[in-house]
């Protein structure tokens, strides 16, 4: 058990910290600190604060819901407005992409399709290029210093080296698979959230999706 963890848990709650609070101050699960806390027992006044502030987080998460609900009706609209590869960009992202509200992240070993998909961003969304994140995952003994590798995604992306968050080295590279990838794997990420809402209302228009909920989270 953690004790150092469960102790500090157990003092932030009797200060009238709620369970969410604690966990990411801590840095430990819900669960684990319902558990630690359960038996200790809040005054009138604190609960009373905790309340107020849960109606302050369901207001503050309305309002960005309302947000997100406008943007995925803007993509609506770019999808009746807006040409061929608009809509290619978007089917790409529906298949290959990562669904997340605030982010958009694609990730393949294939630079075409990498190199389209960096190319849509910028022209359809005017993102600037060194707002991309690219994050690389790579095999030892390929023969490549992680160097080469950082430079050659930048340069055939054509995105600054500042765009490099992380690469992660993954197990041996095995020459004698028919599918050589010596450069290893590359996520591209953007975060935000106006881009992801749109491209995902576009989706749902193509598609002729007219559910609200989807993807509004």
């Amino acid at each position: 058990m953690k004790l150092k963890e469960k102790e500090e848990c157990r003092r932030l709650r009797k200060q009238g910290f709620s369970l969410n609070e604690i966990s990411k101050q801590v840095g430990v699960s819900k669960g684990s600190v319902s558990l630690w806390v359960r038996d200790i027992n809040l005054t009138n006044e604190q609960k009373e604060k905790l309340q107020l502030k849960d109606k302050a987080y369901i207001n503050h998460s309305e309002t960005f819901r309302k947000r997100r609900k406008e943007y995925q009706y803007q993509g609506r609209q770019k999808s009746k407005e807006l040409d061929s590869l608009y809509a290619f960009g978007c089917a790409l992202f529906w298949g290959e992409g990562t669904k997340r509200k605030n982010y958009v992240t694609i990730t393949n070993s294939d630079e075409k399709l990498l190199i389209f998909f960096v190319n849509f961003l910028k022209k359809y969304f005017n993102i600037n290029p060194e707002s991309f994140g690219i994050y690389i995952q790579y095999y030892e003994g390929n023969g490549l210093s992680l160097e080469d590798i950082n430079l050659y995604w930048c340069n055939l992306l054509n995105l600054p080296q500042k765009c490099i968050r992380k690469a992660t080295m993954k197990g041996k590279y095995y020459t004698k698979t028919k599918t050589k990838h010596p450069y290893g794997i590359c996520s591209v990420s953007i975060g935000n959230t106006e881009v992801a809402m749109q491209i995902f209302g576009s989706i749902k228009e193509y598609i002729g999706d007219t559910s609200e909920e989807k993807w509004l989270w």
